[in-house]
């Protein structure tokens, strides 16, 4: 999820970010079928008669299976410069993220089982109302806890020419992500270092029970799989080595059975 600054002095950032595109989707993991990627724009504008989260463009969710995939996602960060001065982009992700966008209009971008990741494109201190911990106990909180947690990344692309927006810096270490300068001709050329972090993310599976002793003995089509994290406590385990899209997945364990 890319939430954009749409005010007046983003014009040139948004062409950055659209021309350089191309560098990001053109990264291994996005072309050898082991992520299944779906992009989606909002804006920093959450005032009655903005964006308030609801994504943008025509198709508004960009899949990595699309041929027109680079274009497409350019076409939609190019959000214009007509939206408020006041920017909030921590509310944006969260509004995009809830009702009445999830569940509701941005469902066809929202996948609860997928890992999340999120950039804010902004050139402007975050202004968004509550404090940015609840903000980041919110974005925390979409998966679930335990293991799920790390299927959440925060990122931002930011204007550090006169210091380091504190709020936005501070929502991204809480996720250990990656700041871009804006502020630096060129910028764009970075987001190829982005998509490399952003494919790191783990595969998380549920499991239907608990497994008795957190033992699990996980398999990806027929071959014993390596470092698997068992989370008996969430009932879920993380593969140690990202498997293919499409590929069979088996787990095998002793559940706990309940009384009848």
């Amino acid at each position: 999820l890319f939430v954009i600054d749409n005010s007046g002095s983003m014009s040139d950032d948004q062409e950055e970010l659209a021309s350089n595109f191309p560098l990001f989707i053109a990264q291994p993991q996005f072309n050898d079928g082991t992520v299944d990627l779906h992009l989606a724009v909002t804006t920093t504008d959450t005032e009655l008669g903005g964006e308030e989260g609801r994504l943008i463009g025509d198709p508004a969710v960009v899949t990595s299976d699309m041929v027109n995939i680079a274009a497409a996602f350019a076409a939609n960060a190019r959000v214009g410069t007509s939206g408020s001065g006041n920017e909030t982009g921590l509310l944006g992700m969260q509004m995009a993220l809830s009702p009445p966008n999830v569940p509701g209009l941005n469902d066809a971008f929202y996948r609860p089982e997928a890992a999340l990741a999120v950039v804010i494109v902004t050139d402007e201190e975050d202004y968004s109302p509550d404090s940015v911990q609840s903000y980041v106990d919110f974005l925390r909180g979409m998966k679930g806890g335990g293991l799920a947690e790390g299927l959440v990344a925060l990122s931002a692309a930011l204007d550090l020419s006169y210091g380091a927006p504190p709020r936005y810096v501070e929502a991204v270490n809480a996720f250990g992500g990656m700041v871009l300068d804006i502020g630096v001709v060129g910028w764009g050329q970075s987001l190829g270092a982005r998509a490399d972090d952003l494919a790191d993310l783990p595969q998380i599976y549920r499991l239907g029970d608990s497994p008795i002793g957190g033992v699990v003995t996980v398999s990806v089509d027929g071959t014993p799989a390596a470092g698997v994290q068992v989370d008996a406590v969430n009932n879920m385990f993380a593969l140690g080595a990202r498997a293919p899209v499409g590929a069979l997945v088996e787990a095998i364990y002793n559940g706990a059975c309940s009384p009848p």
